[in-house]
């Protein structure tokens, strides 16, 4: 999709890979854009392939297959920029490949370097939803959408791929929760992030080195799995209130002011719950510590994987979350209401910053 191509030889190269269950490179358009506008005469491309049904090490095959397909030569320079289980694609690629390709540089986004553990931990986040303060709020949402002119079946439709219009909300939730535990988790693409999989075993047991090549890791950092779900009742709430302002006194009026009632009371069950729910929270991701969805101290390169390479530093991005959340294969369980929308790291200006100045820097980088 992101195509900015230079003409001569040897090409300045930008290859994107974009995290678990991504099949478009959209993620990046925000990151892309202004990596373009500050190096000009770089070519920025992103790579898509299967990312469930291979394993880490088929995807950097993938991956290699289409560079060469782009005309990609081993003399071209190339940065990899991954996100997620994209960066480990990345590391895959250069160790699998990188005799016959230029890497100049890695940078790592919100990489599971030492696994995710929330992969393993199914029953304990089903938990989570059967809490007393999470059930009541979703039934009482549920209740809320069912009364607001079917806004239930509008939304569920959208969102579920599994609607049923006898099905509550917070069936709906959890049947689609365990279908992707045990189908999108379960695929050879997930294990591989699990923490003390073959593939991550085996990070750093190579004898190459890899000189010349520069690092840089980008962690997201939180501690408050509910931050994100806040913002966005408040966006709902402002919308609610716009419509009502619009349409007083009227029956539907009415029905949408029981909806924002409704996304209060979880408003201010958020409030009242918050510590224990993040309590919960920490358990499944491994840490209090994390960016939604993988620890922070997984997010870190260990020493040993990229043994002679030059570090450009490892940045905290604070209150950085990994991605949107529950954003699955083929959108086979769950849907989302904007296709088009970046990743949330990357709204970070901080973020691309550094990108910018690790580029730079990598391309500089006379070492051979």
């Amino acid at each position: 999709m992101l195509s900015n191509i230079a003409q001569g030889r040897p090409r300045k190269i930008i290859v994107m890979l974009p995290g678990l269950g991504h099949y478009d490179g959209d993620g990046f358009r925000t990151l892309a854009a202004r990596l373009k506008e500050y190096h000009r005469g770089v070519e920025i491309i992103d790579i898509v392939v299967e990312t469930f049904d291979l394993t880490i090490d088929e995807q950097a095959r993938d991956v290699f297959l289409k560079l060469k397909q782009r005309g990609v030569e081993q003399e071209d320079k190339i940065v990899l920029i991954g996100h997620s289980q994209g960066g480990l694609r990345a590391y895959a690629l250069l160790r699998q490949y990188g005799k016959l390709l230029t890497i100049r540089g890695l940078v790592s986004i919100g990489v599971p370097w030492k696994g995710a553990p929330v992969i393993n931990n199914h029953a304990k986040v089903v938990n989570i939803l059967h809490t007393p303060a999470v059930r009541d709020r979703i039934d009482s949402l549920n209740e809320a959408l069912e009364n607001c002119h079917n806004l239930k079946g509008v939304l569920a439709k959208k969102c579920f791929t599994n609607y049923q219009a006898s099905h509550s909300l917070h069936h709906m939730i959890e049947e689609g929760l365990n279908d992707y535990f045990n189908d999108d988790l379960a695929s050879p693409g997930a294990k591989d992030m699990k923490p003390g999989s073959d593939f991550l075993q085996d990070l750093g047991t190579t004898s190459e080195t890899f000189e010349g090549v520069l690092t840089s890791a980008i962690i997201g950092g939180q501690n408050d799995i509910f931050a994100g779900v806040a913002s966005g009742v408040n966006l709902v709430l402002s919308f609610t209130k716009a419509i009502n302002m619009g349409l007083y006194c009227c029956s539907f009026d009415r029905s949408v002011n029981r909806l924002r009632l409704a996304l209060r009371e979880i408003q201010h069950a958020i409030d009242r719950n918050r510590g224990l729910i993040n309590q919960k929270a920490a358990e499944v991701l491994g840490s209090n510590k994390h960016d939604g969805l993988v620890p922070e101290y997984s997010q870190c390169i260990p020493e040993e994987v990229l043994k002679g390479a030059d570090c450009f530093g490892q940045h905290r991005i604070p209150d950085a979350y990994h991605d949107e959340f529950f954003k699955s294969r083929r959108e086979r369980h769950f849907r989302f209401f904007n296709r088009n929308s970046d990743f949330i790291a990357y709204k970070h200006p901080q973020t691309t910053e550094i990108i910018k100045a690790f580029v730079t820097e990598a391309f500089n980088n006379n070492s051979t």
